[in-house]
């Protein structure tokens, strides 16, 4: 089992099948609601604080599972009132492009417009289509949203999603992607 912290309020884990035969639990039983499943999680929460010195058990979770062929991976983040209350400076919006010609389009139109809302942006492919995760500030996010829906699909948006995209996709642009792609026009 690997653990990492994503940010002061993500945690991703990563169990094989070993480590999903240890805690006696198979993925479908994950997301049901079920005497199995909250002892998993009892235990795995106990395992990440103990081994990160973090304390997630006074707080809501919101947690995301998805198979792999060698386990599963989970992202668990802190919910609740505590965690809405605090309004983001930032936000991590991931697009989709099956195609570089609409992609080079929308980054030139947000490059020419909207350049100074954007804090970062970066370029990840896979074998069927592109992910542009682009930085904002949260209160431009409408903005750049309208013109991205345009040429692209929303996959989602947030610390999770951004950090799935990084470790399943391939990297092309690490940094600064909306101006790369604004300057082949």
């Amino acid at each position: 089992m690997t653990i990492s912290l994503i940010s002061n309020t993500t945690v991703k884990v990563a169990l094989n099948n070993d480590d999903m035969k240890k805690y006696n639990i198979e993925f479908a039983q994950i997301n049901q609601s079920s005497y199995a499943s909250r002892q998993f999680l009892i235990k795995l929460l106990d395992e990440i604080c103990d081994s990160n010195n973090i304390d997630l058990t006074h707080e809501k979770l919101y947690i995301e599972a998805f198979k792999r062929d060698d386990g599963c991976l989970l992202y668990i983040s802190i919910g609740g009132e505590k965690f809405k209350s605090k309004e983001k400076l930032f936000c991590e919006m991931i697009y989709e492009f099956d195609d570089l010609s609409p992609m080079i389009s929308v980054s030139t139109r947000l490059w020419d417009m909207y350049s100074h809302l954007i804090r970062s942006s970066e370029l990840y492919c896979s074998e069927r289509n592109y992910r542009l995760i682009v930085k904002a500030f949260s209160k431009a996010d409408k903005k750049l949203s309208n013109a991205l829906n345009e040429y692209g699909v929303l996959s989602g948006t947030g610390e999770i999603i951004a950090a799935a995209t990084r470790e399943h996709y391939s990297p092309v642009i690490a940094k600064n992607a909306i101006e790369i792609l604004a300057s082949i026009r």
